[in-house]
């Protein structure tokens, strides 16, 4: 996992390369964009609002064999905190602020 900040926008963001569940914010933030990097023959990226996968669940994104990558942009308040759980070994990037 690396973390970073994309000075042109103020957006930060968090590099997830291995399966596992990660609490990138434990206050509130805004969501703005998740991005698969590669494609795996399956797994998740599933995205919660909160600090626990009991929060609110605001997306499962789906990374497949598909040749295509994919990158979905949300611009939405999480007033719980950020967590993302990852299965599979999906590599995804997710940018918020």
């Amino acid at each position: 996992m690396s973390t970073g900040t994309l000075y042109d926008t103020g957006n930060r963001f968090t590099h997830l390369d291995s399966a596992g569940t990660t609490v990138i914010r434990t206050t509130a933030t805004r969501l703005m964009r998740v991005n698969i990097n590669t494609t795996v023959t399956s797994g998740l990226v599933e995205i919660y609002n909160g600090t626990t996968v009991a929060g609110e669940q605001v997306a499962s994104m789906a990374a497949s064999s598909n040749p295509h990558t994919g990158s979905a942009g949300f611009d939405v308040a999480l007033s719980g905190g950020l967590t993302v759980v990852v299965t599979n070994a999906v590599d995804a990037t997710i940018i918020y602020q």
